[in-house]
């Protein structure tokens, strides 16, 4: 993601003829803020909570579910 590459952890599981993957990113770590901040001036008002605060978090939770055909 904009040109740079990362390893990042994942645990993955293998169910019948399916593996899940499951992975947690950081856009900072892809240099996501300038996104981040110009998402977040968009939807101010929908972030925003109780205590008036407008914020989206750079986590992301990433889970892939591929099918295995065996041969």
């Amino acid at each position: 993601m904009n040109n740079i590459t990362n390893e990042i952890p994942f645990s993955y599981t293998l169910k019948t003829d399916t593996i899940f993957i499951d992975a947690t990113i950081n856009l900072t770590d892809w240099k996501g803020d300038e996104a981040i901040n110009a998402l977040n001036k968009v939807c101010y008002d929908l972030h925003k909570g109780a205590d008036g605060i407008s914020k989206l978090w750079p986590d992301v939770s990433v889970n892939i579910k591929l099918p295995v055909n065996k041969q």
